[in-house]
């Protein structure tokens, strides 16, 4: 049925008004707002691009419907209310379609239009008892054609309807020989099917325009930059080191560090994982079982951390950050001196130096944070320059003079205690609401915690929990005037007569009471490791220093006669010493000097040069390299490598579910990713493809799983009736489908509560 024009032109004006209606306030709201213009591109981008692949999952299913000669009765880009659409034979329509039978609101085939009524005088052979005896044909003219091509409202991926097929109602079949379900069963097989073979095609065809010559993506490498001390990798890798090959597979292109955190998360925590390490001080290649270990993030990982590069990822430093300055000034005596170079740092600028040595370009096959990691061991906490120069060179280079700062390596919560020595406990500033508000101060020196006489700072913390809600005494040493300063000659390795003056305390008792918050006592301060002083914690006093019958207020002066201003400079006296040698140490307690001599034990020597590195502190982003193929044959071997790579991390990931290795918290929807696809916009366009390559690969692996509702649902029913002979009573099609429909619910409702925990309650 043909309609008139007026009722055309009706539908068209309603189309025209809405659009109108929809434009108009976007356009107010864009022009007030330019300043988010990039944003709601970088969103727009990542919307539509989730959008083709759904489109092209959708194409896929049609192509191959219409290639085995399944009546399409509507091909959609987008969804929801028909915009406008066009049918072969027929006429540009807008609004909802007017060959549609479902808009005649369902009327008897006996009250149709002659034309749209077809009723089938010969039914086909084999259907079962339960098929109508009219055959459910396209509701229009024969020479209108079958399918209509349509653009819906909302431009979000697309769909396909085939007579005789419905996802949500199984009962919606026909018995017109050219159905869905009149169809043979390996070519409905092809049809389910088609949709997840598009979208790995889509993927493959992505990756390897992206690995192709002149483009690439740039991705960290598999070398080793920190190591967890609790950690499988502990003593087994090291800075530098680089993995070529996992359980001697080595993939195109060069190994990717994520490859190697895959291969940990989605092991089966039992299975010793091969690595070919090729070590970064002699250059040997060398096997290295490991066996990954559950981490703090509760995923199974070796316990390394990506090579740092050279280039500045935000200005300032970490011991500049809000939330660490009250803790970082008391952790080096040169935190002010360093506060003023840590400014002039400028976002985009490059380390191309080191006290006057170039650093190598990665692209030379060496990693220039090596060099810079190896020079501050060999300083040994002497202050270094740092030639920056702009990543653009608009800027002059510049230099920074900073002093390393020895830190905890990951996995170890507190600088070692060494000869029976260790820095004292001291508090933080405490906000008012906190429990502590007008009782202790920032740098308060803890003498006394409860019954715990000069508690360390796990001490300090046990003690308060197991208090919650009581009162606590807490008795501290407070500053009343600082130590003045001290000249650079006293760094680390220089000679200096006279040591540092103290400062003078004064004792002060107060009775806190611990709070519950998140279901653990605490007193609202922060507690730590007061670096910044060379006070400790008195040893046993048994022990050769413990036999001194020091004052709670001495202090360690000088390491074999080398003034010491801080535990920073303690530690870094202690790193030069050998095991097993005597080592002097100096005391100053009540303006007296004493001495004592103590061996330097193994385990002591350890704990100083393995437990504690230096770190400079700035925020560096990691090293990367450009994964790209040779030429355009390499590139398509590189794309299917990576489309095959992340099928099986798929698979491996559920996996890891079922047993228990992949916290089901890891798992995200629709919600996390747009967040990914749109954060990874800043690195460039080229990443956002390969986003959606990843993402299109999920898709497909996911849509094949046996579950109901899913592409791999429908094609297990398949093989059923093949099995069977007939297929599954339309009841039991029906229930299956219910349940399909409550578990992605339920699945839907999941992913969407972890993307947004993860993005606003973390």
């Amino acid at each position: 049925m043909h309609m008139s024009a007026k009722r055309f032109n009706a539908q068209l004006r309603r189309s025209r008004m809405a659009l109108f209606f929809i434009l108009l306030p976007l356009a107010v709201t864009s022009g007030g707002l330019l300043g988010f213009v990039q944003p709601a591109l970088r969103l727009i981008y990542i919307v539509l691009g989730f959008s083709l692949i759904i489109f092209l999952h959708e194409l896929g299913h049609f192509v191959v419907a219409r290639l085995c000669s399944v009546k399409c009765l509507a091909f959609s880009i987008g969804i929801g209310p028909r915009l406008c659409g066009w049918r072969k034979h027929g006429k540009l329509s807008f609004g909802a379609d007017p060959y549609d039978r479902e808009s005649e609101k369902a009327k008897p085939a006996d009250q149709l239009p002659p034309e749209q009524s077809h009723q089938n005088p010969h039914p086909v052979s084999g259907v079962q008892s339960d098929l109508p005896t009219t055959a459910h044909v396209p509701p229009h003219p024969p020479v209108v054609g079958d399918c209509d091509y349509r653009i819906s409202w909302l431009p979000l991926g697309g769909y396909v309807r085939m007579l005789g097929q419905d996802d949500m109602d199984p009962t919606k079949i026909s018995n017109d020989p050219n159905s869905f379900n009149r169809r043979p069963i390996w070519q409905r097989m092809c049809i389910v099917s088609a949709g997840v073979i598009m979208n790995l095609i889509f993927a493959a065809v992505c990756f390897s325009i992206i690995f192709s010559p002149g483009i690439g993506v740039g991705f960290p490498p598999a070398v080793v930059g920190q190591v967890w001390s609790n950690m499988p990798a502990w003593k087994n890798l090291h800075v530098g080191d680089q993995i070529l090959s996992i359980n001697s597979q080595q993939p195109r292109g060069f190994l990717e560090f994520t490859d190697l955190q895959m291969e940990a998360a989605l092991s089966d925590g039992s299975t010793p994982v091969h690595l070919a390490v090729k070590r970064a001080d002699t250059g040997i290649i060398e096997d290295v079982p490991l066996v990954p270990k559950r981490s703090d993030t509760g995923l199974l990982a070796f316990g390394v951390e990506s090579i740092p590069g050279t280039k500045i990822a935000d200005t300032g430093s970490d011991y500049t950050d809000p939330d660490y300055v009250t803790i970082a000034e008391h952790q080096s005596a040169s935190f002010a001196q360093d506060l003023s170079q840590y400014a002039k740092i400028r976002k985009g600028d490059r380390i191309v130096a080191i006290d006057g040595k170039d650093l190598p370009d990665s692209a030379s096959g060496q990693y220039p944070y090596l060099t810079m990691y190896n020079h501050l061991k060999d300083v040994n906490g002497k202050p270094v320059t740092l030639t920056l120069a702009n990543a653009d060179a608009t800027m002059p280079k510049q230099d920074i003079t900073v002093t390393p700062r020895l830190v905890e390596v990951p996995g170890s919560d507190f600088y070692p205690t060494v000869l029976g020595l260790s820095p004292r406990t001291a508090t933080g500033k405490a906000p008012a609401d906190s429990p502590a508000a007008g009782k202790l101060q920032d740098g308060d020196v803890v003498l006394l915690v409860g019954s715990q006489k000069d508690p360390t700072v796990k001490q300090m913390i046990d003690a308060i929990r197991a208090n919650p809600n009581m009162p606590v005494q807490i008795k501290v040493d407070r500053a009343l005037a600082a130590a003045p300063a001290t000249s650079p000659a006293t760094a680390p390795g220089a000679a200096a007569a006279t040591p540092p003056a103290s400062p003078v305390y004064a004792a002060n008792t107060f009775a806190v009471t611990p709070q519950l918050h998140k279901g653990i006592a605490q007193l609202g301060v922060p507690v730590f490791q007061l670096l910044s002083s060379p006070r400790f914690i008195p040893p046993t006093p048994d022990s050769p220093i413990g036999m001194l019958n020091l004052s709670e207020e001495a202090t360690i002066a000088a390491i074999d006669d080398h003034p010491v201003r801080d535990w920073q400079e303690i530690y870094s006296q202690l790193r030069s010493k050998e095991a097993g040698k005597p080592v002097k140490i100096t005391f100053s307690d009540a303006g007296k000097q004493v001495s004592a001599s103590v061996d330097l034990s193994k385990d002591d020597a350890d704990a100083v040069n393995d437990m504690l590195t230096y770190h400079l502190g700035l925020r560096l982003e990691n090293e990367t390299r450009d994964q790209v193929a040779k030429n355009a044959g390499d590139a398509v071997m590189m794309g299917l490598d990576h489309t095959k790579k992340f099928i099986l991390n798929v698979y491996m990931t559920l996996g890891g579910l079922f047993r228990g290795t992949v916290p089901a918290d890891n798992l995200h929807g629709i919600v996390g990713i747009t967040k990914v696809g749109y954060d990874v916009q800043e690195r460039g366009r080229v990443w956002l493809w390969y986003v959606l390559a990843l993402v299109s690969v999920n898709l497909a692996v996911a849509n094949f799983l046996p579950l109901p509702i899913v592409d791999g649902g429908l094609f297990l029913l398949l093989i059923l009736e093949k099995i069977r002979g007939k297929p599954l009573s339309l009841k039991v099609q029906t229930a299956i489908q219910t349940v399909g429909i409550v578990l992605l619910a339920g699945l839907f409702l999941f992913v969407t509560y972890n993307d947004i925990t993860g993005m606003f309650m973390k």
